[in-house]
């Protein structure tokens, strides 16, 4: 299913760097624990101890950080990456007692968001002591813990923070304690007394904190995602991706990631509009096509620098049918005409659950990292690398819960040798050892390259797949002022959600009926790393969700945008033309025109009215009703430059009833400039 999120265009200086903070932290004199409802991506740390040589057993779901136990006295810790909307630890099972902290802001390497953790220290004294942990990062942005624990100190119990820690566990549990250091530079905790004399734990580790990265604002001007993992394209596929108009002299790039039997596909040929012949465009493989025939998974990058303005899709041609098929189109300014790839690299990667796409050695400060993965079975964690965590800005380009696609990028401020880029794919529904399609770039920065388009523009566009009653996902909305608007379609004779949330507090209006494909949107949205929940979708309903960030529209309040007097036009029908589905007029000109179609049996392929409107779902070989790109449905958009009502003409080459909906979204007042950056998708 196409996911192209709009991250949306942070407008305002490049982001600096975001530190690690505590969300919540609490103790119980249990197994587990209570939380506050998580978000998803956030870092739950859970640290138990037992009065007996064995350590607590390992929560389901979690990874361990460390554990042991003597002198009739054990303690573990451990940490998992929450999926959101979680209101329990987790079982610890013979704890005696628990302590948890929920983090955000942590980075993660190759093995986790956890640094340093050496060795549990065992002794019975009164001197309850802990490790010395040498710090991974010791450049004062990690967060260092302590976790101690001693059940027979009734004197002097051990629920006190080393010296220079803040204690977070309840004083409630006497017989333990959890705390923490902010902005470490040293791995050394002092020791706590304890009495009378008696057996103790004590634990030491490090959770990475984010280094410093600058947006990728003045950078991206699109970003379209290409099928998803649950697409298989038949024959000799050939798919196309609808793209918004390119601008003179940006850098194009497009990569492919999937998994097949039997023969491992190629590229054929890939080209903008019809120029098959390549007369126009030279798009040049730069020596990344990676295919594993052990992993039965490749994966291959395109690009043009300094390309000509007019590509308005893009047809990328393979020599094999797939099994999955994913990828991501996107358009850069300000990146170098002339060798712009500072470092590539890409593997298939069976070190599941983190993945990546291999190291990119920079040469030149500033550049552009770009990177995309794409596993082979369904089901996704969090992302993120080892220079910022997806949690707090980094930039998401794309992201679907449900199937095992992600893309991301953000800009290194200084080059580096060993600059390592990793993904998350611990809520993975697969099996350690599977496949993961990694392609990474490194791009070299040119100051006054390229061209900011202006006016409305889709700056990115994301689909979201699930089929719970709530759905969870993560994104960046870049541009403060911009429309964030969800579309989506209905499959059933009931409204597709009760409503829409997320963390940063935006606000919703939504335009949502039965059986008709509905809208919800905030046109004066906040920026920031955002965490997004979709709620009450109908039972057993698979939700199909196109996500947009809109730039250019008018955004003097929450709701200025919503064309009002068109209201939102529907129309149903029960077999073909798929005419006047729907038609709407719009009170203004020079706005947005956006329209869905649901079938009962699909998909639509294309649009022939409006003149001039573009199809926004790829279609390729082997699109059946059962395509989660589209989930047996059609999207579109116009530009209209009139007030002269506009009717939709679906393609579907199934005959099937259907019912249709569009919106007017209403453009900014002439001379406002509510944003100093433009960025289109």
């Amino acid at each position: 299913m196409l996911r192209r999120i709009l991250p949306f265009l942070l407008l305002c200086a490049p982001c600096c760097f975001a530190s690690i903070s505590i969300q919540q932290n609490g103790s119980a004199t249990a197994t587990s624990a209570t939380l506050s409802s998580t978000n998803f991506g956030d870092l739950i740390i859970m640290c138990g101890n037992r009065a007996n040589n064995t350590a607590p057993s390992l929560p389901t779901g979690y990874t361990n950080i460390q554990s042991g136990g003597a002198n009739t006295q054990s303690g573990r810790c451990a940490w998992k990456i929450s999926p959101g909307a979680e209101t329990a630890t987790g079982t610890m099972t013979n704890a005696a007692n628990v302590a948890f902290v929920v983090l955000r802001g942590y980075d993660i390497q190759s093995s986790g968001p956890i640094g340093c953790a050496p060795s549990v220290s065992n002794a019975s004294s009164t001197s309850l002591t802990y490790p010395t942990c040498s710090l991974v990062r010791s450049g004062g942005s990690s967060y260092l813990f302590a976790f101690g624990t001693a059940t027979g100190a009734s004197t002097t119990p051990p629920d006190t923070a080393p010296s220079g820690m803040t204690l977070l566990s309840s004083t409630s549990q006497s017989t333990l304690a959890l705390s923490y250091l902010a902005g470490a530079t040293s791995g050394t905790v002092s020791s706590v007394t304890i009495a009378p004399s008696t057996g103790h734990t004590g634990i030491t580790f490090e959770v990475l904190a984010n280094q410093s990265v600058s947006s990728i604002a003045n950078y991206l001007v699109h970003s379209v995602a290409i099928g998803n993992s649950g697409e298989a394209c038949s024959s000799s596929c050939s798919i196309t991706v609808p793209v918004p108009s390119s601008s003179s002299n940006n850098f194009l790039n497009v990569e492919l990631m999937w998994s097949y039997s039997g023969t491992a596909p190629s590229v054929s040929s890939i080209y903008c509009n019809s120029d098959t012949g390549h007369s126009t465009w030279t798009w040049t493989d730069f020596g990344h096509d990676v295919s594993d025939g052990s992993q039965l998974a490749g994966a291959v990058d395109y690009y043009i620098a300094g390309a000509t303005s007019g590509c308005t899709s893009v047809t990328i041609a393979l020599s094999q049918p797939t099994l999955t098929l994913t990828g991501h189109y996107t358009e850069w300014r300000q990146i170098a005409t002339s060798s712009p790839v500072d470092a590539a690299a890409g593997q298939v990667s069976s070190a599941m659950p983190f993945v990546t796409p291999g190291t990119l050695n920079t040469a030149t400060n500033g550049d552009v990292i770009y990177s995309a993965c794409a596993a082979d079975a369904n089901g996704i964690g969090t992302y993120t690398t080892t220079l910022q965590a997806l949690a707090d800005g980094n930039t998401i380009l794309e992201f679907d819960p449900s199937y095992s696609i992600s893309t991301q990028a953000f800009v290194q401020t200084t080059a580096s040798s060993t600059t390592g880029v990793y993904f998350d794919f611990s809520g993975y529904a697969g099996t350690v050892g599977d496949s993961a399609a990694c392609i990474g770039l490194a791009l070299k920065a040119s100051a006054g390259a390229g061209t900011n388009p202006g006016g409305i523009q889709i700056v990115q566009q994301m689909y979201v797949n699930s089929s719970t009653a709530t759905a969870h996902f993560q994104a960046n909305v870049l541009n403060a002022g911009d429309t964030l608007m969800f579309n989506g379609l209905a499959s059933q004779s009931a409204a597709q959600w009760s409503s829409v949330a997320d963390s940063l507090g935006n606000t919703f209006t939504s335009h949502s009926t039965a059986d008709y494909p509905a809208w919800a949107l905030d046109c004066n949205a906040l920026s920031g790393g955002d965490y997004f929940t979709i709620s009450g979708a109908p039972s057993g309903q698979q939700g199909g969700w196109v996500i947009q960030e809109i730039s250019g529209l008018n955004n003097s309040s929450h709701t200025a945008c919503f064309d009002a007097t068109a209201g939102m036009a529907t129309a149903v029908g029960v077999a073909s033309p798929y005419s006047t589905a729907p038609s709407i007029t719009p009170s203004t000109a020079n706005g947005l025109i956006e329209a869905y179609i649901n079938f009962g049996t699909g998909p639509a392929t294309a649009i022939s009215s409006p003149s001039g409107g573009i199809y926004g779902y790829p279609t390729y070989t082997g699109l059946t009703d059962a395509s989660h790109i589209t989930e047996g449905g059609g999207f579109a958009y116009y530009a209209n430059a009139s007030t002269s009502a506009k009717s939709f003409t679906w393609t579907n080459a199934n005959s099937s009833a259907w019912n249709a909906s569009a919106i007017h979204l209403l453009p900014a007042p002439a001379g406002s400039r509510h944003r100093a950056i433009v960025i289109q998708q």
